[in-house]
């Protein structure tokens, strides 16, 4: 039972990078949840699905265009 939790917890971990790497608002943003997510998930994948998701749709377009 445990080892299924610890599988469970690491795939949602991988799966989460790959969100967090596609839709983070900044770069850096993107690499620390990577990092996060893969190395601790048990902390990290609550963490991200409260905290992490982007709540702000046009952030980055809005960044890009004053950087432009």
């Amino acid at each position: 039972m445990i080892v299924l939790a610890v599988v469970v917890f690491h795939v949602l971990g991988f799966l989460s990078s790959i969100h967090a790497i596609m839709s983070t608002r900044t770069e850096q943003g993107a690499v620390a949840w990577a990092v996060a997510l893969n190395t601790f998930p048990y902390v990290a994948v609550p963490a991200y699905w409260v905290l992490g998701r982007s709540r702000f749709q046009g952030y980055v377009t809005a960044r890009r265009a004053d950087h432009s």
